[in-house]
C-alpha cells in the first residue's frame, strides 16, 4: 500500500515473515503486520505480510459484503483502541472470532499493529453459523467443517499469547533501532506529520460517513444502560441531547411506555437467542407520526461473553407507506370483482386474481407462465385476436368480447379491456381486465322475454277490463244490482230485493226512511250533495262511488242514475242503480299491485344490474384512472375523466339505492327515509327534514314499500318541477293508520288543486297508491309558496285486514 511505503523500508519484513510463519507453525494462531490504521502491508509480489490466515474467514467472511463489514469493525476497533495508547487490544468480532493486536513503537512513535486473532475461546454456537451459512448462501458442509478447524483457547492462553505478540512487537522495535544510520525517507517530524494528516483524514472520512446516515446506532451495557453512541450528530430521536441519556436504563426515556414494553420483549429475547431481533414502532416527531424500525443485536466482549446490545433505529416511514399502498392496491386488485391478468410482453400469464380463477375454474399456478390461449373456443373469429394484437403492439388499448371456454369445457361469455405497461418506454406487460358477461347477457335475454310477455298480458288484461265493463253495462241496462228510488224529499220509495244480501235492512224496512240509510252523508259527501241539488239541477249521473258494510263486510258500487218525471213531465225523483264492483276493484287492485311488482322486480334487478356490474365495472374503470393519474399526475385531461368517471359512478350508486332501497327490509320505513332524506342531502342542492316522533307502528310489507314510493315520487316532483329548496316530511301512527303531512318551499306544484295539472303522472300515481290500499290524500298547493299533502293510510291493506 502507498501509505506503507516507510513500513518497508525501516522494517526487515523478510526476517518478520520467518517468524511470523514459525509463530502459526508452534500454535496454529494467524498473524500478520498492519499500519496504525489497521490496513495490511503487501510484499513486492503482491502477497501480504503474515502467516495461517483461516478459510472461514478468508474464503467466506471477507467475501460476503455483510460479513466483511463485520471483519472491518472489527479491524476499526483494534486500530482505534490501540491509537488511544492502549498496550493490547481484543475483540471478538460479529462474526464471532476472537481478533486481538498490539502496537509497534519507534522512538515513541506508534508505526505498526502486529494482529493476531481468529480463534475462539469457548466452544462456538454451531446453530449461529449454520443461520449464517443459510442466510448468506455458504456451502454449510464445507463451512461448519473451517469453523469446526479453528483453535480455542482459554482466557490463560489468550494472556500467554498477549505476552509473546508485546514482546514480538518489542523485538520488532529493537530491530529497527539496531538497522544502519541511513537516511530515511522522511524525518521522523515529517512522519509523524504524514501519520497526523492520515488520521485526520479517516476521522473525515468516518465523521462524513456518520453525517450521510439517516440512522441512530446506540450501545446498551450488559445492564441495557445506554452506554455508546455511534451517530453523534444525529440527535433527537430518543433525546434531546444524548449526554441527558448516557449512562440512563432504557426504561428512563421520556418515550410512550410502549415503545419500552416492546424493546424489553426484544432485549430479552436478543439475550437468550444470542440472534438479531426486529421490532417496530411509530413516533411522534414534528407534529406527525413516523414508523421507525428497530433492531437490537448480541454483543459478545474480548472473553466472548456477553457484552452488551447493540440498538440501531431507522425511519422507515416512506418504506412503509410505499409498503401500505402496494399492499392496498394488491388487495384491490386480488378482490376486484372482475378478472385481471398481467402477462409479459410476449403474452405470458404472471399475474392472476381471485375473480379470473372464478370464472376459469384455473388455479394460478396452472395458468402462471401459460399464454391467454389456453381459453380459447375456438368460436371467437381469428380476426378478433388479429385486431387485439395490432392494437396493442402499437400501445394502444383494445376492447372487445370473447366467447372463451373453462377448466371444465363450460363456454361462457367475456368483455375485455387490455391495454399496455410502459417500462423506460418500452411494452414491457399487458393488462387485461375481464367480466364474465355470461349471466348477464341472459339476464338481458330474460327481461326482453319477460317485457314481452307482460305486455302480451297487459293487453289481454286491458281486453278482459274492456269486456267487463261491457258485460257490466248489460247488467245494470237488464236491471241487475241494487236498483233504488227516492222522491223530491229524499226518501227511500224503492230498493231491489237483494239489498239484503249487502246491508243490515231487508227492502221493506227501507222505504220511507232517509236515503242516508243506504249511503252515508259523511261518507258519501259528494252523492248526496248531487241528491239535495238535484231539484234546481236534474240531470243524469253515473260512477258515483259508494259503498254498503254487512257484518264486517264492505261492498263497493258504481252507482248511477237519471231523473224521474211524472205524466205531466214534473219531477217526482231519482232513479238509481248501484252496480257491486269489489270482485272488479279487488281485480283491478291485483292487477295494479301485479305490475308494481313487476316494476320492483324490474327495479331489483336493474339496481343489482347497476351495482354488480356496470358498478363493479366503474370502480375498475376508477382504479385504472387512479393508476393514470399517478403515472400522469399533471395531465389535467386525465384529471377531468377521473372527475367524470367518480360522478358517474356515485350517481349509478344513488339511481341503484333508489330503484332497490336496501335498508326497507332491514331497518324499516321510517330508517329507510332518514337515509333517503340524507342521501338527497349530500347530492342535490335541498333541505330534507324528516320527522318520526309518534310512529309506534311498522307497516306491512306493500303499505311500506308503497309509501316509501310515494314519499320519494313527492321529493322528486318537489326537486324537478316545484324547484324546492326545503321539504319536511312527518310521519305518526294512531291505532292502526299511518298518517303523513308533507310540506315544501317551492313554487308550488299545481296551481288549481288537481295532481292532473301536473305534467307527467307523478300525482297521479301517488293518488292510485294510496286508492289501492284504501288510503286518502289531499293536496292543498300555494302558488310560489309550496306545496302541502295529507296522507291517511292503514298500516295493512284491507285485504288482510278481512282475512
Amino acid at each position: 500500500m502507498k501509505g506503507n511505503k516507510i513500513l518497508h523500508r525501516i522494517i526487515d519484513l523478510a526476517t518478520l515473515q520467518e517468524l511470523f510463519e514459525s509463530f502459526h507453525a508452534l500454535c496454529g494462531i494467524p498473524i500478520t503486520l498492519t499500519d496504525v490504521n489497521g490496513g495490511l502491508l503487501y510484499k513486492p509480489k503482491g502477497e501480504h505480510i503474515g502467516a495461517g490466515w483461516i478459510k472461514a474467514c478468508t474464503h467466506y467472511h471477507r467475501q460476503c459484503e455483510q460479513t466483511n463489514k463485520n471483519c472491518i469493525i472489527s479491524d476499526t476497533y483494534l486500530a482505534r483502541h490501540l491509537k488511544s495508547g492502549k498496550e493490547h487490544a481484543i475483540y471478538t468480532c460479529l462474526n464471532g472470532l476472537v481478533d486481538l493486536a498490539v502496537p509497534v513503537y519507534w522512538e515513541g512513535e506508534h508505526i505498526a499493529n502486529i494482529f493476531s486473532g481468529q480463534f475462539f475461546m469457548s466452544e462456538p454456537d454451531i446453530s449461529f453459523y449454520e443461520s449464517l451459512a443459510d442466510k448468506y448462501g455458504f456451502n454449510r458442509s464445507e463451512y461448519l467443517a473451517e469453523i469446526e478447524n479453528v483453535q480455542r483457547f482459554d482466557e490463560a492462553k489468550v494472556q500467554e499469547i498477549i505476552r509473546f505478540l508485546k514482546s514480538l512487537a518489542s523485538l520488532v522495535t529493537k530491530s529497527i533501532q539496531n538497522s544502519e544510520d541511513g537516511e530515511l525517507p522522511l524525518t521522523k517530524s515529517k512522519q509523524l506529520d504524514k501519520l497526523t494528516a492520515d488520521s485526520r483524514r479517516r476521522d473525515e472520512i468516518l465523521t462524513t460517513t456518520l453525517l450521510s446516515l439517516d440512522d441512530y446506532i446506540y450501545s446498551l451495557d450488559t445492564k441495557d444502560c445506554f452506554e455508546e453512541y455511534y451517530t453523534p450528530f444525529k440527535v433527537g430521536l430518543l433525546e434531546e441531547d444524548y449526554k441527558n441519556i448516557k449512562g440512563l436504563h432504557y426504561s428512563q426515556l421520556n418515550i410512550h411506555p410502549q415503545i419500552k414494553d416492546e424493546l424489553c420483549i426484544i432485549l430479552e429475547k436478543v439475550k437468550r437467542s444470542k440472534k438479531t431481533h426486529n421490532f417496530y414502532f411509530p413516533l411522534k416527531k414534528n407534529g406527525h407520526v413516523e414508523e421507525y424500525k428497530g433492531t437490537v443485536a448480541y454483543r459478545r466482549n474480548a472473553f466472548n461473553r456477553f457484552g452488551g446490545t447493540t440498538l440501531h433505529i431507522r425511519n422507515i416511514s416512506y418504506e412503509a407507506k410505499a409498503y401500505n399502498e402496494v399492499t392496498k392496491l394488491k388487495q384491490i386488485i386480488d378482490n376486484s370483482p372482475v378478472a385481471i391478468v398481467i402477462t409479459d410482453s410476449d403474452a405470458n400469464i404472471e399475474y392472476v386474481n381471485e375473480q379470473f380463477c372464478q370464472n376459469t375454474g384455473y388455479t394460478p399456478t396452472e395458468v402462471l407462465g401459460q399464454n391467454p390461449r389456453i381459453l380459447k373456443s375456438g368460436i371467437t373469429p381469428e380476426g378478433t385476436y388479429e385486431t387485439l394484437w395490432r392494437q396493442i403492439s402499437q400501445g394502444l388499448t383494445w376492447k372487445g368480447g370473447f366467447q372463451n371456454k373453462r377448466k371444465d369445457g363450460s363456454l361462457f361469455a367475456e368483455k375485455c379491456i387490455i391495454s399496455p405497461y410502459y417500462t423506460n418506454g418500452t411494452i414491457s406487460h399487458y393488462v387485461a381486465i375481464k367480466e364474465d358477461i355470461t349471466e348477464k347477457l341472459a339476464m338481458e335475454k330474460e327481461l326482453i322475454r319477460y317485457k314481452n310477455k307482460l305486455e302480451e298480458r297487459v293487453v289481454e288484461k286491458n281486453k278482459q277490463l274492456q269486456k267487463s265493463q261491457h258485460d257490466y253495462k248489460e247488467i245494470v241496462e237488464h236491471l241487475t244490482g241494487i236498483v233504488w228510488e227516492v222522491n223530491m224529499q229524499g226518501l227511500i220509495r224503492f230498493v231491489s230485493p237483494n239489498i239484503l244480501k249487502y246491508s243490515d235492512y231487508s227492502a221493506e224496512e227501507l222505504i220511507e226512511q232517509p236515503i242516508s240509510y243506504l249511503f252515508n252523508p259523511e261518507l258519501h259527501g259528494k252523492l248526496y250533495e248531487f241528491v239535495n241539488q238535484f231539484p234546481e239541477n236534474p240531470r243524469e249521473f253515473s260512477d258515483f262511488e259508494v259503498f254498503l258494510d254487512k257484518a264486517g263486510k264492505r261492498t263497493f258500487f258504481t252507482a248511477s242514475g237519471k231523473p224521474i218525471f211524472d205524466i205531466d213531465n214534473q219531477l217526482i225523483g231519482i232513479r238509481g242503480i248501484s252496480i257491486d264492483v269489489t270482485q272488479q276493484r279487488e281485480r283491478d287492485k291485483q292487477v295494479v299491485e301485479a305490475i308494481w311488482q313487476a316494476e320492483e322486480r324490474l327495479r331489483t334487478r336493474i339496481s343489482m344490474e347497476l351495482h354488480d356490474s356496470i358498478g363493479a365495472t366503474m370502480s375498475a374503470l376508477s382504479m385504472y384512472m387512479n393508476t393514470l393519474n399517478t403515472q400522469f399526475p399533471d395531465n389535467s385531461i386525465l384529471q377531468q375523466v377521473d372527475s367524470i368517471v367518480k360522478k358517474t359512478a356515485s350517481d349509478i350508486r344513488m339511481v341503484a339505492r333508489e330503484l332497490n332501497p336496501p335498508e326497507l327490509e332491514t331497518l324499516g320505513l321510517a330508517e329507510s327515509l332518514e337515509s333517503i332524506s340524507l342521501l338527497y342531502n349530500q347530492v342535490e342542492q335541498v333541505n330534507i327534514k324528516f320527522l318520526t316522533d309518534n310512529l309506534n307502528l311498522e307497516p306491512e310489507r306493500n303499505i311500506k314499500l308503497a309509501l316509501y314510493r310515494i314519499i320519494t315520487e313527492l321529493i322528486n316532483n318537489a326537486i324537478k318541477h316545484g324547484k324546492a329548496t326545503d321539504i319536511q316530511i312527518r310521519l305518526f301512527s294512531f291505532e292502526d293508520e299511518i298518517y303523513i303531512l308533507y310540506e315544501d318551499i317551492g313554487q308550488g306544484i299545481f296551481n288549481n288543486g288537481s295532481p292532473q295539472s301536473l305534467p307527467g303522472n307523478g300525482l297521479k300515481n301517488i293518488q292510485t297508491r294510496l286508492n289501492t290500499y284504501g288510503g286518502h290524500c289531499q293536496f292543498f298547493p300555494i302558488a310560489n309558496c309550496g306545496l302541502i299533502v295529507g296522507m291517511q293510510l292503514k298500516a295493512k291493506s284491507k285485504r288482510e285486514i278481512l282475512t
